[in-house]
């Protein structure tokens, strides 16, 4: 039989990581909440007025890095792989988007 692992620390990894998703979500009504937050802060969508960098993107990172630390810090709770796994891949393939997009925006201006 199979042991059920426990809800605790590791099961906000799992928590963190929904939240990053959420945060760029376009929900029904087309609400976004990081566009919403953005336009409270007086920030801009996208480095380049209506293209570039989309900085609500790098937002998300926020949530999904401290959810791979708490992963790893607590593997044996509920979750905590599973957001690992996600959490390292979306860390992962944002980081090098973001150093791809920055490059071929430096060598486009230089």
């Amino acid at each position: 039989m199979t042991e059920k692992k426990q809800i605790g620390y590791g099961s906000l990894s799992l928590v963190l990581l929904v939240l990053g998703f959420m945060f760029n979500y376009k929900f029904s009504n087309d609400f976004i909440v990081s566009y919403s937050i953005f336009h409270a802060l007086q920030l801009d969508i996208y480095s380049k007025g209506d293209e570039g960098i989309h900085y609500p993107v790098l937002a998300s990172i926020l949530f999904w890095i401290p959810a791979l630390v708490v992963a790893k810090k607590y593997p044996n709770d509920f979750g905590a792989k599973l957001s690992q796994l996600f959490a390292t891949m979306l860390t992962f393939l944002y980081t090098i988007a973001v150093v791809l997009a920055l490059a071929y925006y430096f060598l486009d201006h230089y």
